[in-house]
């Protein structure tokens, strides 16, 4: 059965003055559909940058990332869109401002669209 998600030897750096700092490096998964990940480190180790790869918003410097079989990174910029408004929710804390009472479950159901 192929997972629902793949990442395959994936990284990506980003710039810094004249430098470039890694931040995923020949980083392997796989997700089977219906399963529940959780994605937990300290600051600036990754977390977004493989959240962004795994929802097309950026793409990889190399390796390969599937979503139920396709290469993310072959797909057109609109097909990549189409994907994340239609079959994979992403909500970054920039995307969620606190309301006074509001709970964690509120939060992920505002990202499930209830």
């Amino acid at each position: 059965m192929t997972p629902l998600l793949s990442f395959l030897n994936v990284s990506k750096s980003y710039p810094d003055g004249g430098r470039e700092i890694p931040v995923l490096e020949r980083s392997s998964l796989d997700i089977d559909a219906g399963a529940s990940v959780g994605v937990y480190g300290p600051r600036r180790s990754g977390k977004s940058t493989l959240l962004r790869l795994a929802a097309g918003i950026a793409l990889p410097d190399s390796g390969t990332i599937r979503f139920e079989g396709r290469d993310i990174a072959r797909m057109s910029a609109g097909e990549r869109g189409r994907l994340l408004r239609g079959e994979i929710a992403f909500m970054s804390a920039a995307d969620w401002r606190a309301t006074p009472g509001e709970s964690v479950l509120d939060h992920v159901a505002t990202s499930l669209g209830s």
